[in-house]
């Protein structure tokens, strides 16, 4: 168990790699679903879509992130994620969840 700022950190790690797998599993799914059709647009067209497919999992997981970092969350802007998904031990980090 790791207290602290470390455990702050490790914390918002954890939901960034959750989140980051989370969109590539959908964005993947997706793009199996649109890859045939993806041949009709112009290679502009299509060099965009590409980078949306690629960059998409980086920023949902970067924005994620940052909705559940206590920086965020300290407005008013944000009290209805904290409603959401209320964290309630932010600066505690188990590495394995006691039983």
């Amino acid at each position: 168990m790791i207290y602290g700022q470390w455990a702050l950190a490790l914390n918002l790690l954890t939901i960034a790699v959750l989140a980051f797998v989370v969109a590539n599993v959908f964005v993947s799914i997706a793009f199996w679903f649109v890859k045939n059709s993806i041949q009709n647009y112009t290679v502009s067209t299509r060099k965009s879509l590409l980078w949306l497919c690629v960059l998409s999992p980086w920023i949902i997981a970067l924005t994620v992130t940052l909705f559940f970092s206590p920086f965020f969350q300290s407005g008013e802007v944000f009290v209805w994620l904290t409603e959401l998904a209320h964290w309630h031990h932010p600066d505690i980090f188990y590495f394995l969840r006691p039983a």
